[in-house]
């Protein structure tokens, strides 16, 4: 759920609630939770599929929340993309490509470059 949100709502300023509700947000969000490129995705479709028919009781339970990483923002403090977003440090490990978590990592780290801590 964190990787899903996080970078999103951050990047946005969205609450969860509105990321659902906006396609294109939407489309970030769930690559991110898929690894980016839906290279994760085709391998457990069955998990995409749950959470996709899980998003309308999602939206209804914490669509007005706000994740920690969009809070840090808000406050100019650097958040722990490094920690929620791991896949893409993973990913490069392993060689498999993520670039949606790449391009959400360093989005958020480039808006960080302006904060003092």
């Amino acid at each position: 759920m964190n990787v899903t949100f996080s970078g999103t709502c951050c990047l946005t300023g969205m609450t969860i609630g509105e990321v659902m509700a906006n396609a294109d947000a939407w489309r970030v969000a769930a690559a991110a939770r898929g690894g980016g490129g839906g290279g994760e995705s085709r391998r457990h479709p069955a998990r995409s599929r749950r959470a996709d028919r899980a998003h309308p009781q999602a939206r209804c339970r914490i669509g007005n929340a706000r994740p920690s990483m969009l809070l840090d923002h808000l406050a100019r403090r650097r958040s722990e993309i490094d920690v929620i977003n791991a896949r893409s440090a993973r990913g490069r490990q392993f060689g498999v490509p993520t670039p949606v978590n790449d391009t959400v990592v360093a989005l958020v780290k480039a808006r960080e470059a302006g904060f003092s801590a």
